[in-house]
């Protein structure tokens, strides 16, 4: 595995990254993170051991912060905020909500993963749907299905679910050519700012040419 983490003009750089296993790398964790310094390569293949666990011969913390908390003052300072519902919210002209979430085998975008043989397992973001949504609409499993809410529209092939309820729909993010991101609302979570991803209101129709 040995090479240099940067794109180029590096060979300076080699020395620093000069490890012949994943196991040499996890080493200089160990001997940098003295949290899991006790964590070695074969304790962890007889059946994992979670952190802190600082030597090799302790067992390892099954759960965290049973009595303080890594703050000042020793315990977790808790907030109650108030429920504020999404203005995404069904109506007669987008019926289905969709979620938007991640794949084992893709990162993000896919600006990575989609250049490596994940390629192979997983080749593009798919609608999942309810199967008795699907035969309401008309759509079988590998059909090409138009997605549309307020801020735009895509088209993906269908994969027939049972887990989703009826009434949901989901997909991946990782697929460029898709671009599912581009449907999603712009609103973003008034306390951390985080995009609201993981609800909008969508319609979905058979794709015909």
């Amino acid at each position: 595995m040995g090479g240099c983490l940067h794109y180029g003009g590096c060979d300076e750089k080699k020395e620093l990254f000069n490890f012949s296993s994943a196991q040499d790398i996890w080493n200089e964790i160990r001997d940098t993170w003295s949290a899991a310094y006790g964590i070695t390569y074969e304790r962890l293949d007889n059946n994992g051991i979670q952190w802190p666990c600082p030597t090799t011969d302790h067992p390892g913390t099954t759960i965290l912060h049973t009595e303080t908390f890594p703050r000042e003052g020793g315990r977790a300072k808790l907030s109650i905020i108030e429920f504020c519902p999404t203005p995404e919210q069904v109506t007669p002209a987008y019926p289905f909500i969709l979620i938007t979430g991640r794949t084992l085998y893709h990162f993000n975008a896919g600006n990575m993963t989609y250049r490596t043989a994940n390629k192979d397992i997983c080749r593009a973001d798919l609608l999942h749907l309810n199967p008795k949504d699907a035969n309401i609409i008309g759509l079988q499993d590998g059909d090409t299905a138009r997605v549309v809410s307020k801020y735009g529209e895509a088209s993906l092939t269908v994969c027939i679910d049972n887990s989703l309820n009826k009434g949901e729909a989901f997909s991946t993010f990782n697929d460029a050519r898709v671009f599912i991101n581009k449907i999603t609302s712009s609103l973003r979570d008034k306390y951390v700012q985080t995009p609201e991803y993981k609800i909008t209101a969508v319609r979905i129709e058979k794709w015909s040419a």
